[in-house]
């Protein structure tokens, strides 16, 4: 795979063809492979969830992200039952039982990217855990305790979305995040977000997509998950964009921890390329791009449903969709 381009391009908005998101995304986020590269070159994601009666949405989440192409994953989990549950699903995974979120936090300076929500459940300790993690990354600890970053790009999903909702802290801290923020909602997360959002009055009860993501920090995403992924986003003028196409009639348990995956995997390879937030002398830094790597998730996600239905019909479960990610990615963007 050549290297990045170095000339010029221009610039993404929000009608870009999908045909530009997509070169931009393989030209200009996609790392090259190179003989010179080591473990982490391409990515080390830190996924937070699971409880014992979810262990496998970090799992496939985890899975998801290794075959998009990240080097290494972490998968922490609140739950000490957990853990054993998780790592018998792959030996690509590393696995580690976080009893507080001190032992998270102490992990994240070396990480280059989060999702959290997969499987978490909600427990209040787990929910307090995963509160007081978020709020501590959303004010840049990682970046106080020696990390090289403090906008790692975070991406919020499942049990997540509900503790957003839950706790106003959580989403004031949020609306704050200088780094890139996803959110994937399905239609009654959505609802539920829009339901919190206006209570607290930041927006007007039915809020949508747009209106959501006006609520997130200059590099906020909402991704609103259905027979067409929706991508909203704030900054720097704000826009919409539709990913059709592809996907599945098949509705499986754990097809959306497939695309947490491949939406993480995605949004580290997009902070591995881009310069840091503040800029190399402290200033206010290049402004947002619209979100072509999170773009580029959706479809290779909705490829994979396509190949594993094509295959499977009403058999189709999650496992088969994560098998299909990496021919999908290949199949859009070869080596």
């Amino acid at each position: 795979m050549a290297g990045r381009p170095t000339s010029p391009a221009p610039p993404l908005t929000a009608s870009s063809p999908r045909g530009a998101i997509l070169d931009h995304f393989r030209s200009r986020v996609v790392p090259p492979l190179a003989a010179s590269a080591h473990k982490g070159s391409h990515g080390r994601l830190a996924v937070l969830g699971g409880c014992a009666s979810y262990a496998g949405a970090p799992a496939l989440a985890g899975l998801a992200a290794l075959r998009f192409g990240v080097d290494l994953v972490t998968v922490v989990t609140p739950s000490a039952s957990a853990a054993p549950s998780i790592q018998s699903f792959s030996p690509e995974l590393m696995v580690q039982h976080a009893p507080s979120a001190g032992a998270v936090l102490d992990l994240l300076p070396r990480m280059h990217g989060l999702l959290v929500g997969p499987g978490l459940g909600r427990s209040e300790e787990g929910l307090d855990l995963a509160a007081a993690v978020l709020t501590d990354v959303f004010k840049g600890g990682p970046a106080a305790r020696g990390g090289h970053r403090g906008d790692i790009p975070v991406v919020l999903d499942a049990d997540a979305l509900y503790l957003l909702a839950a706790r106003s802290g959580v989403w004031e801290a949020a609306r704050a995040y200088r780094g890139r923020l996803l959110l994937t909602p399905n239609a009654a997360e959505a609802t539920r977000l829009g339901a919190a959002a206006a209570k607290l009055g930041l927006c007007a009860p039915g809020a949508g997509g747009p209106e959501l993501a006006a609520l997130l920090g200059p590099r906020g995403v909402l991704v609103a998950k259905g027979a067409a992924d929706v991508l909203s986003w704030r900054a720097p003028a704000g826009g919409q964009w539709r990913v059709e196409g592809g996907g599945s009639p098949r509705r499986a348990g754990g097809q959306g921890d497939v695309l947490a995956g491949c939406l993480a995997a995605a949004a580290v390879w997009e902070g591995l390329a881009a310069p840091p937030v503040g800029g190399a002398d402290g200033g206010a830094g290049p402004p947002p791009a619209p979100p072509a790597a999170a773009f580029a998730a959706c479809v290779v996600a909705r490829h994979a449903q396509a190949a594993a239905f094509a295959k499977r019909k009403r058999a189709m479960g999650a496992t088969d969709v994560l098998a299909e990610v990496g021919a999908a990615f290949e199949e859009l963007f070869p080596c």
